[in-house]
């Protein structure tokens, strides 16, 4: 049985009408003389609301100037039911979800530098008010040349990057000099050379093996296990097995400015279980 011979032979056993208060309204009514073939073609969508409302209320009569707002009330209460019932879900998942605790471990990087690099920044900007005695480029390179010569270094290896320099914004001419060598002693004679106009920046290119790196991952997974034993004990858990872990990968770099003061750490990021 549809639902709409249900509702027609509800108002035919308990003789219900459904009116409208609006005289302008040309809605035709139910009621229990109503016949099967007029029910099948008065009977649309307004009908089906009006009567699920008649059948909550137990009302006889429902004015059409109601049904706005007993609509309205309906759907007040089906949005809360709807936030209730999403928020028993969101409970529910919560309360099953199981219990974790993330560290994190670190080891140091045993690095090992295999070439070094001079970058030697010439710039007219410093020298022009500083020395009269240098009217431009050619003359400051020159004695840059010399002085280096006298501490016995082959100023023939250096590479020149004209264009770097010029993207850097400078106001004046210059240029910028590459000095690559595998001797810490050159490198250090190479920036021993103290002159106006110049810059001297020390670079290093440095390596690290796959077994520094395995013996770093494992130093840096028994620190982890560590803290988390550590955290896990001060609430009374133990530490289970592990859900997550990830690392930050190193790759052998390029150049890089050599800072004595500064250690790179192997560091991994882990999730246990608790228990």
């Amino acid at each position: 049985m549809t639902f709409l011979k249900e509702i027609w032979l509800f108002t035919l056993k308990n003789k219900i009408t459904i009116t409208s208060s609006n005289k302008k309204a040309k809605l035709p009514s139910i009621n229990h003389n109503t016949t099967k073939a007029k029910l099948d073609i008065q009977m649309n969508f307004k009908y089906k609301l009006m009567t699920i409302i008649m059948l909550i209320k137990g009302n006889n009569i429902i004015n059409l100037t109601n049904l706005k707002q007993h609509l309205q009330m309906k759907k007040i209460t089906l949005i809360s039911l709807f936030i209730l019932f999403a928020f028993t879900s969101l409970q529910a998942q919560t309360d099953k979800k199981e219990k974790t605790v993330t560290v994190t471990g670190s080891a140091l990087l045993q690095k090992t530098i295999t070439n070094y690099r001079i970058k030697a920044t010439l710039s007219m900007d410093q020298v022009y008010y500083a020395d009269t005695r240098i009217e431009n480029l050619a003359q400051l390179k020159k004695q840059y040349f010399d002085e280096l010569k006298q501490i016995d270094i082959d100023t023939s290896k250096f590479e020149e990057k004209e264009l770097e320099y010029f993207s850097l914004g400078y106001q004046r001419d210059g240029t910028i000099l590459y000095y690559t060598t595998d001797s810490k002693e050159v490198a250090m004679k190479l920036m021993q050379a103290n002159l106006l106009g110049v810059q001297l920046q020390f670079q290093v290119k440095q390596h690290v093996s796959k077994e520094k790196i395995k013996s770093a991952l494992d130093i840096a997974l028994k620190d982890a296990k560590e803290n988390a034993d550590t955290l896990c004990n001060a609430i009374d858990t133990s530490v289970g097995e592990i859900i997550s872990i990830s690392s930050n990968q190193y790759n052998n770099e390029d150049w890089v400015s050599y800072y004595t003061d500064y250690q790179e750490q192997y560091t991994v990021s882990i999730v246990y279980k608790m228990n």
